[in-house]
Order: C-alpha cells, then structure tokens, then sequence
C-alpha cells in the first residue's frame, strides 16, 4: 500500500457505477419513439447529489493521504 492512496476508491467507484447505470435506466424509461430525452427535475437533482459526493470523496481521500 502506497501513501498517496485515496482511502474512498472503493465508494467512489461504487457511486460512478451507480450513476452510470442510473442514466442509463433513466434514459431508456424517458426515451420515446422519436427519440426524445425527457428529463424532469428530480433526475437533474440525483444526478448533481451523486456527482458531488464523487468529488468531495475524492478531494477528502487526497488531502487525507498528503496529510500523513
């Protein structure tokens, strides 16, 4: 194990899978036959919140590791 390790690689990893499988799902379910991407607000709000966790676990996990 090397020092410059993010501690919260796992969860991060976990969250992007999650997102990614998310848009896709919400993709499918709001595509219609013309091909038209209708999103209402609550996707936009999830998908902020699941973004945002990413990089503030990914900040925490860098400066935790310049830390020590």
């Amino acid at each position: 194990m090397y020092r410059g390790k993010n501690k919260f690689t796992s969860i991060i990893i976990v969250l992007a899978l999650i997102l990614m499988i998310y848009l896709i799902m919400n993709v499918f379910k709001h595509t219609d036959v013309y091909i038209v991407y209708r999103a209402g607000i609550g996707t936009f709000v999830i998908t902020g919140f699941i973004i945002t966790a990413i990089v503030v676990l990914y900040i925490k996990g860098n400066s935790f590791g310049k830390r020590r």
